[in-house]
């Protein structure tokens, strides 16, 4: 979408608006400040007390005097790479790659259904399933990002959702080029994100640089990079800690009064790994044997419940529906729900995978019912998974994860809200937050 500039009537992408109008409102100063900012760049490790600029009544210098460490070393850090943000934008833009996905004749999602249907009917058993829409997945590779690229990729696969079945997040989403850049285009697309004011405290925790790097990143800063571009981006915490009651509480989103900085969500970065031998946790880092077994007799019991409940209200409850049900199995009329939600990103200490739907079914012996999450995991080979759903065998072993396998204390889900944001509500986004749920 084009819009006209107030100030000089030039044809302006309406991403890029906001910030080539403030270059108008900046003009007027910009060599002065420009000055100013190569001058902290280049001495930006020696002290500097903010009266040494009082004497340089511009722009740069009332905001200097008035802001805090992190909002100087931001801009010093933007000019110092003699581009404004509206530059490194276009920039981005224009050079940033597509990541190739291994094509799936009639799609990956399609081929779950189909095996997910295949399976009800083999088995007999009652069962309900909610899956998201469409989805790519996305493998790492041992060349490029094998050992600490899962991040990204589960970011690719969020994203292909969001292209695919929402128009007004693929608008704006990586300036409406319409498709999942790459891994270095990402890392360019989080540093424009910090630079624009989103997370500050992520930031700080990268030192501001993470273009090219292999630094591990989790669902702060998949929230991050979306956000920038107006995306509802939310994240989730649950943590077992073996009480018997749940408590719920938001962290983040308000500034520490002690401190004076914003309080953030735990910050949980993974690393995708290669699995040798016969180990008890597969490459996901979770039991994939019998968890009675594996686990030490004297370790507490860690239940997810939760988890697993709060998942499935996400697919099969969505917000769009007028009567949603009260149970899995009030939906047996309908046994699999294609979801108008996003995927999940799925995050624990030490690997990141994506959730893309959830099963709930009777127990084939004895009373109750079996949960299984269905993920799609970065360090498995695109190629195995598509045999797999293709030939509706062994697809159960790499993607479904059931509850007893969830054997870490907490983990972190990131999820997307329908809709762009933006004025305040966009500028709200830039602090995260999370709702966190204890028990």
């Amino acid at each position: 979408m084009v819009e006209q500039c107030p100030i000089c009537n030039s044809s302006v992408a309406l991403w890029l608006l906001e910030e080539h109008v403030n270059n108008h409102l900046e003009e007027e100063d910009l060599a002065s400040d420009r000055a100013l900012a190569q001058q902290l760049a280049s001495n930006f490790d020696a002290p500097c007390s903010l009266e040494e600029v009082d004497g340089n009544d511009t722009f740069f210098s009332k905001r200097a005097r008035g802001s805090s460490e992190v909002e100087v070393r931001r801009l010093a850090r933007s000019l110092r790479n003699n581009k404004s943000l509206e530059e490194n934008l276009r920039v981005i833009v224009q050079s940033q790659a597509k990541e190739s996905a291994v094509p799936v004749k009639d799609g990956l999602m399609i081929l779950l259904r189909r095996c997910v249907e295949a399976d009800q009917q083999r088995t007999g058993v009652s069962s309900a399933v909610a899956l998201a829409g469409y989805v790519e997945h996305f493998q790492s590779h041992h060349q490029k990002d094998l050992g600490w690229g899962c991040g990204w990729r589960n970011i690719q696969m969020l994203s292909s959702h969001l292209l695919s079945q929402d128009p007004e997040a693929k608008a704006v989403l990586f300036g409406g080029v319409g498709f999942v850049p790459d891994i270095q285009a990402l890392q360019r697309w989080l540093e424009i994100a910090w630079a624009k004011g989103f997370d500050n405290a992520g930031a700080e925790y990268f030192n501001w640089e993470i273009d090219g790097s292999h630094k591990w990143i989790g669902t702060t800063e998949c929230a991050t990079l979306l956000r920038s571009f107006g995306i509802r981006a939310r994240i989730i915490d649950f943590q077992a800690l073996g009480g018997k009651k749940q408590h719920t509480e938001v962290v983040g989103g308000k500034k520490n009064k002690k401190t004076g900085l914003d309080s953030a969500p735990s910050r949980r970065q993974g690393a995708s790994y290669k699995m040798t031998g016969n180990s008890s946790a597969n490459a996901s880092g979770i039991a994939s044997g019998n968890a009675s077994e594996d686990r030490g007799i004297n370790e507490p019991v860690i239940s997810h419940q939760h988890l697993v409940d709060w998942v499935w209200n996400y697919f099969a409850n969505s917000r769009d529906d007028k009567s949603p049900c009260s149970t899995a199995f009030d939906q047996l009329r309908k046994p699999i729900i294609i979801s108008k939600r996003s995927p999940l990103y799925f995050q624990h200490k030490g690997h990141s995978r994506t959730i893309v739907g959830i099963e709930r079914r009777r127990r084939q012996q004895g009373n109750g019912e079996e949960v299984f999450l269905l993920v799609l995991d970065p360090s498995q080979r695109t190629e195995e998974i598509t045999k797999c759903l293709t030939n509706k065998r062994g697809w159960q072993r790499l993607l479904k994860r059931g509850l007893h396998t969830l054997r870490q204390s907490e983990y972190q889900l990131c999820y997307v809200d329908k809709g762009v944001a933006y004025g305040e509500e966009l500028e709200n986004l830039k602090i995260l937050s999370s709702v966190r749920h204890t028990f």
